[in-house]
């Protein structure tokens, strides 16, 4: 895969698991009419999917060293931190999001 299908792949992909997360929560805010951070989450995450779909290239560069486009790893970091959206990081930007999600896919050194 060349460096332009990989940023497009790495782009399409993040949209898609964004919107999956979305639909979930949709559906949870169904389930759990009281608790609103579903609804909210998921027209965050919606929002961050559009925004995905566009990924520039500076957010590339950030995102290149831990993409790779037929790791589990990346899915379920990107899975993981869609599912914090609107609960542990509360509303949420596309920086910040990218920022977590390289959060979660930098290992930590433990002391």
């Amino acid at each position: 895969m060349n460096l332009d299908n990989e940023k497009e792949h790495c782009a399409a992909s993040t949209s898609n698991r964004l919107t999956k997360s979305g639909i979930w929560r949709e559906s949870l805010s169904t389930q759990y009419p009281d608790d609103s951070r579903n609804s909210r989450a998921a027209e965050s995450l919606a929002a961050l999917a559009k925004e995905a779909a566009a990924l520039t290239d500076e957010t590339w560069a950030e995102l290149k060293p831990f993409y790779n486009w037929d790791c589990f790893r990346w899915r379920e970091a990107v899975n993981l931190t869609a599912r914090r959206v609107g609960f542990q990081h509360g509303r949420t930007t596309f920086p910040l999001f990218v920022r977590n999600l390289i959060g979660v896919l930098t290992p930590s050194k433990a002391a």
